[in-house]
């Protein structure tokens, strides 16, 4: 895929000029976009969605100035409005909350997380990155990414799990959003979550679908107990890395263009996404989160955000899942 000229202007650092460069070859840019991407529209849709584009192109070039440790540009996603893009490709949505708190890790828990770092990729805890695609089923993913490293923690085999079983059977609305720790609290009561392999994602395109009884009933792994973490940066990086990936709202908002890099300046708090922390960098001191757009979105799938500011908002609602090892 033939990269866009729109990078030689972000590196050169001055907003004022790459948004004055993005508005000057927006056409030859979009036109690329549109050949990259095989995007085809009718009539005015194809004046509607270049203007877009360019906002959105403009957008990454003033995200790129304020974010001075990040990259931003073009994505299968740069055709979308923020409104489009909201609807489709986050979905969380407060729920009941919490019924129980992770007790505090000791001062020399947090110390020495701090300064190993970490990374569950690295230790098996983690499957591949997955796509909700145009499905507010963020919240499902999320969940499923905690759980599925709780299991394997407990001694078992890292399994793939199903978030169709969530999204079609689960509480909330669905691909219209719902909460990750409400769904954990589901699983937790209805005994396990079937595989993804039996019952696998079908809501790419926007349906929640209906239950599949025969295959709720069937369970391949369980946790034993869901808590909520206490809304410290360094609490939050002691649980992760003793028990394993955490789900965790966000606030999205600057995500739709990202390309790579450490996230060091969102200053957003209204949680619209759930997400999953998986490690520490420590060398960059940022948290590495997974995300569910896919492998060809961020950092093959995954952003970082700088710990110890409360990026995006990410310790409003962080929920650990947990299973007793057999």
């Amino acid at each position: 895929m033939r990269s866009c000229a729109v990078v030689v202007a972000f590196a050169s650092g001055a907003a004022a000029l790459s948004e004055n460069y993005v508005r000057a070859n927006a056409p030859v840019m979009f036109a690329d976009f549109v050949r990259d991407y095989g995007r085809q529209y009718a009539g005015e849709e194809h004046a509607r969605r270049e203007a877009i584009f360019t906002e959105n192109m403009v957008r990454a070039a003033q995200l790129e100035e304020g974010e001075p440790r990040a990259s931003f540009g073009i994505n299968r996603f740069a055709d979308l409005s923020a409104e489009e893009f909201r609807a489709y490709h986050t979905g969380f949505v407060k729920g009941s909350g919490a019924n129980s708190t992770k007790p505090l890790a000791s001062p020399e828990e947090v110390s020495r997380a701090k300064a190993s770092g970490w990374d569950w990729r690295n230790h098996g805890a983690v499957t591949g990155v997955k796509d909700q695609a145009r499905c507010g089923s963020c919240w499902a993913f999320s969940a499923v990414c905690a759980m599925e490293g709780a299991w394997f923690l407990a001694g078992n085999t890292l399994t793939s799990l199903s978030e169709q079983e969530l999204v079609s059977c689960g509480p909330g609305g669905g691909c219209n959003g719902g909460d990750m720790h409400d769904a954990l609290e589901w699983v937790l009561k209805h005994g396990g979550l079937n595989a993804e392999k039996a019952y696998p994602y079908t809501s790419a395109g926007g349906s929640t679908g209906s239950c599949s009884s025969s295959k709720e009933k069937t369970s391949v792994a369980s946790i034993s107990s869901v808590h909520s973490i206490a809304k410290d940066e360094d609490q939050i990086l002691a649980t992760m890395t003793k028990d394993g990936p955490l789900s965790i709202g966000v606030d999205a908002g600057k995500f739709q263009s990202y390309k790579s890099g450490v996230m060091s300046s969102c200053s957003g708090r209204s949680l619209d996404h759930g997400v999953a922390i998986v490690g520490y960098q420590a060398s960059h001191d940022a948290w590495i989160v997974k995300n569910s757009w896919g492998s060809s979105w961020g950092e093959s799938g995954y952003i970082r955000l700088a710990k110890g500011s409360n990026q995006c908002g990410l310790t409003k609602e962080v929920t650990q899942a947990h299973e007793k090892k057999a």
